[in-house]
Formats: C-alpha cells, sequence, structure tokens
C-alpha cells in the first residue's frame, strides 16, 4: 500500500510540474487585459545551443466589451491558448494548466522554453480564442501578431530591441586605406550610409541591407585626402552619425 501512494504521488507530482511552468505576474493583477511582453519590449534573442526561457503573461478580460464595443456588457466565459505559431525550431510553450484555458477576468500565462537549433529571425503569433455567451456559445479568434524572437550562433550574442539603432566608432580611427564601421539594428531593413567632408558634401553614398543584430560596413577610403570626415546611417526613422580621421 506504502508503494503504491507513493507511486500515486510521484505521477501527480510528475504531471503538475510538466504544465505549472510559469506563476502569473502579480503586476499586471489590476490589468483590464492584455499579453506581456508587448511587442514593443518583445521577447528577448536567443542563442543556437543555448537553453532560452522566456514566460509570456496576459490577462483575459471579464466583459467582451473591452476588447470590442459593440459587445459591451457581454461577460467573456473563458479564453484558450490555442497555439503559437512560428516559434524557432527547438522551443515550444507549456501553459501554467494543463488545458491552456482561463475564465474571464483571470490571469494565465505559458513559459516558451528548450534549445534552439537554427538561427534566424522568427515572426511568431500567438492564437488565442475567447469564449462568450450570447444565446449560445460563440468563440472568437484574437491573434497577437508583431512578435520576434532572434536566434543568433554567435557565441557572444547581443540582445537588441526592435527599435534599437545604435552607431560605433570605426576601428582602427585615425584609419590610412580602410576602416571597419560597426552599427546594431533591431529588425531587418535597408540602411542609407554616407561618408561627408566637413562642408557637408556627400563623397560616399551606398545602400546596406542590415540584419537585426551587429552589422558591419568595410569601408574603403583609400583615396580620401588627410583630414576629419563625418559618416552617417539612416533607417528612414533615424540618423545617427560620428567622425573619423583619414591620415595620408
Amino acid at each position: 500500500m506504502k508503494k503504491l501512494i507513493l507511486s500515486i504521488a510521484a505521477i501527480v507530482a510528475f504531471t503538475f510540474s510538466g504544465y505549472a511552468q510559469c506563476t502569473p505576474d502579480p503586476q499586471y493583477m489590476d490589468s483590464t487585459y492584455g499579453a506581456w511582453p508587448d511587442t514593443i519590449t518583445d521577447f528577448p534573442a536567443g542563442q543556437v545551443a543555448v537553453p532560452y526561457s522566456e514566460v509570456l503573461d496576459f490577462k483575459v478580460p471579464a466583459d467582451a466589451g473591452e476588447i470590442d464595443p459593440l459587445f459591451s456588457g457581454t461577460p467573456v466565459d473563458s479564453a484558450v491558448l490555442d497555439n503559437v505559431q512560428g516559434l524557432p525550431p527547438g522551443l515550444t510553450y507549456t501553459c501554467n494548466n494543463s488545458n491552456c484555458s482561463w475564465l474571464g477576468g483571470a490571469q494565465g500565462c505559458a513559459t516558451i522554453s528548450g534549445t534552439p537549433t537554427v538561427s534566424g529571425v522568427y515572426d511568431v503569433t500567438i492564437n488565442i480564442i475567447g469564449w462568450v455567451t450570447v444565446v449560445i456559445p460563440i468563440s472568437q479568434a484574437a491573434p497577437f501578431t508583431g512578435y520576434t524572437i532572434i536566434i543568433d550562433p554567435a557565441l557572444n550574442i547581443q540582445l537588441v530591441q526592435k527599435n534599437d539603432f545604435k552607431l560605433k566608432h570605426n576601428s582602427p580611427n585615425p584609419f590610412s586605406e580602410t576602416t571597419d564601421i560597426e552599427f546594431v539594428t533591431g529588425k531587418n531593413g535597408q540602411v542609407d550610409f554616407k561618408v561627408m567632408n566637413l562642408l557637408g558634401e556627400v563623397i560616399h553614398s551606398e545602400v546596406i541591407s542590415a540584419v537585426p543584430g551587429t552589422n558591419k560596413i568595410e569601408f574603403n577610403g583609400k583615396k580620401l585626402t588627410h583630414g576629419i570626415y563625418v559618416y552617417s546611417l539612416s533607417n528612414g526613422e533615424s540618423i545617427v552619425s560620428k567622425r573619423m580621421i583619414k591620415n595620408n
């Protein structure tokens, strides 16, 4: 009998640990509804072959009118985390209960975890299905889009946010022929790179295809005369610039 009780206890403990991977964050208790992190903060980046774990918190609205005023006064029965699409290979999610379902007005969370196996930029969609009762139960899909998880193969991964846009000093500086210019951006896109003299005249211009993380430009300034130059980058939203010195 004692062995049977211990066996049952072990099975219960194992089952519970299989889905009780997170605890809803109390700081969102007074929120009307939402998901955290939001798409501005976004999920942190990960690294190939390094364990990854991040908690997704959310609050289910108590009234459907909080999402759509047309349904004001209609209580939300429950919400289900149907699936998380686009996760990097090696990652999966686990809810804080066995069926990934929560009553209206309740808090919930899910842990995205695993060990990434393939580097890349992954667009993630969190698919929620909400249930309300208007004479009969009605379901409504509510996808949360705009999330991204970056998986980098580098050993010294640099974590960046979507709105990051930083320019580093060129190296070497001063330089005689070539110099490397590094910049950090949080998203894919075209970046305008320009080099100007102190009169503001553009003497070099090119378009760089940037990727999330650290990017490097190898600038050949062999034909430039000795002096001080300004180099700048523009992503269409921000412009950053620094100075460099060319030696003969």
